[in-house]
């Protein structure tokens, strides 16, 4: 997944984000709610609060931008928000320190349950068998994950869709990746420090019968 295309210049991010139904202002505005929910946070907090609040308020920001559009939340194994046509849906997540780098290669924070690895792989199969695939949307649904990285004073953020995970669970390979631009904070709270630990992906276990 070395050469997997990144989109990086404004113009091309804007382009492909309407492709998806999608707009920077939306992304940009969920992760602007949940870092502002992260700065709600005091020392008298939980020590899991402020990855907890920012993971729920960018969730929460997210859908409630795209409802208008027809996007719907869907709880069933992750917590997406799902296109009306049913086949791209957005999970919020945290990234490690090259999200938002064009030319790193980002990793989930945290391995990631059996929910999100079953979406990866509807992710993987391969366009030429779509015909051979199930009618559902569901069954052909590719879910992104929008990607957070805090340090010190920056933002990074960027929507990338999934294709492998490593031996350690998390997700490693990319089939693609709309970076954002990095957003400037006053506050400083850096996501790697022991005072602001992120709570593991919450996930139900869904059964396929």
């Amino acid at each position: 997944m070395s050469h997997q295309p990144v989109f990086s210049e404004p113009l091309a991010v804007g382009e492909r984000l309407a492709e998806l139904g999608l707009t920077v202002e939306a992304l940009r505005d969920a992760v602007l709610a949940g870092e502002s929910a992260r700065n709600g946070c005091t020392p008298n907090d939980p020590p899991i609060a402020p990855g907890f609040v920012a993971w729920q308020l960018a969730t929460r920001t997210l859908r409630e931008f795209l409802a208008p559009d027809g996007w719907t939340r869907s709880d069933a194994g992750i917590n997406t928000v799902v296109h009306p046509d049913g086949e791209v849906a957005i999970v919020v997540g945290a990234g490690d320190d090259r999200t938002g780098l064009p030319h790193a290669n980002p990793r989930t924070r945290y391995a990631r349950g059996p929910a999100t690895v079953d979406a990866i792989e509807r992710n993987i199969q391969p366009g030429l068998f779509d015909h051979l695939l199930p009618k559902n949307a569901s069954d052909r649904r590719k879910t992104y994950v929008l990607l957070i990285c805090r340090v010190n004073e920056e933002v990074r953020s960027e929507l990338s869709l999934p294709a492998a995970v490593g031996n350690d669970g998390r997700v490693e390979c990319w089939f693609e990746r709309i970076l954002l631009d990095p957003i400037s904070l006053g506050t400083q709270i850096d996501p790697d420090s022991d005072d602001a630990p992120e709570p593991p992906p919450i996930e139900v276990s869904i059964r396929r019968r």
